[in-house]
């Protein structure tokens, strides 16, 4: 089983590459204030080409309009760089967040963080 290497972890973003995926973690309240502490991190978290990133939000205790932008700025950074993005969303209640938002069809977040790296290492659709 590949290592885990950690690269950042600062705040409610702790960023480690495992099974050749960026694993984005965000940990509990996932605000405003978070999300200026966050997006000025993903430059950094996202390089190369063609990056496979999760972002993880099993951790996430609350989640507003502000992590729906940053969810969204990951997706917008992985894709410009051709890449692949999968979300791991065990949580109803964050999970009513992206369906009222309208976004649970555009991410389709797996309820694990092993089925979502699996969908990223067997090109399965998102």
């Amino acid at each position: 089983m590949p290592s885990e290497t950690a690269l950042v972890s600062v705040g409610r973003l702790h960023v480690h590459r495992s099974h050749g995926c960026t694993i984005l973690s965000l940990h509990g309240d996932i605000d405003i204030a978070a999300a200026l502490q966050i997006t000025p991190r993903l430059a950094a978290a996202i390089q190369g080409s063609a990056p496979r990133v999760v972002v993880d939000l099993g951790s996430a205790t609350f989640f507003d309009a502000s992590g729906l932008r940053v969810l969204n700025h990951i997706r917008q950074r992985v894709h410009e760089r051709d890449g692949r993005l999968a979300v791991v969303c065990p949580r109803p209640i964050i999970r009513k967040v992206l369906r009222v938002a309208g976004l649970l069809d555009l991410y389709h977040p797996a309820l694990t963080l092993e089925a979502a790296v699996r969908t990223l290492l067997h090109d399965e659709p998102l």
